[in-house]
């Protein structure tokens, strides 16, 4: 009888294992970072990627955190912090190794206009600087401001139509507005200055 009980408690122990293992095997570890933000809602997607179904809320952190999901697809809703920052959305999959989410939140369309305006005159400024002898040749055309207010972007339109539009990509460093892309050019070129996020350039270069 005890030698009975003995290979039905030493059963249900290796059942149990086994499951266990299961279980851990199917889920990962979400590693969630997140920036001007104060929310993030996840929830599974039985669509798949790229094809949309129903969506049940499985997770909700007011911040950065860890989860542990199991496989499969998932939407995240980013809530910003105030309404200077706009909402972010995306997706993520869950696979056979834990994943990094790193989600930022940035400036909105309004308080980035905001900033073009209030930004300019100082913009101008360092561009009058850097370029004396070129800049009376030149109107600004277009400055542009992204991300959480960091770069800036300006097309400058010749007064002589005998020259061409060129473009120039500025940073803020330590408060000060520094040139990027040093010099204008009428194309600003990814592989000439890596070191400006690629949206930014394709964004002034596409403004004819």
């Amino acid at each position: 009888m005890r030698n009975r009980v003995l290979i039905i408690l030493g059963t249900v122990f290796v059942i149990t294992v086994i499951i266990l293992g299961f279980f851990q095997s199917t889920r990962q570890t979400v590693n969630i970072d997140l920036q001007n933000a104060k929310k993030i809602e996840i929830f599974q997607d039985t669509g798949g990627e790229g094809h949309p179904g129903k969506r049940r809320l499985v997770a909700s952190l007011p911040g950065s955190g860890k989860l542990s999901l199991p496989k499969g697809v998932y939407v995240y809703n980013v809530v910003a912090k105030n309404s200077d920052f706009e909402d972010k959305a995306g997706f993520f999959k869950v696979e056979n190794r834990p994943v990094s989410l790193a989600v930022k939140c940035l400036f909105s369309q309004i308080k980035l206009a905001q900033l073009a305006f209030s930004e300019g005159p100082a913009i101008i400024g360092v561009l009058n600087g850097a370029y004396p002898s070129a800049m009376p040749s030149y109107s600004v055309d277009v400055i542009r401001i992204y991300e959480i207010g960091e770069w800036a972007a300006v097309k400058l339109s010749p007064k002589n139509p005998q020259l061409a539009v060129v473009r120039v990509v500025l940073k803020k460093i330590n408060g000060n507005w520094v040139v990027a892309t040093d010099p204008p050019a009428i194309i600003l070129s990814r592989p000439v200055f890596p070191d400006v996020p690629k949206n930014i350039l394709d964004d002034i270069n596409n403004n004819s």
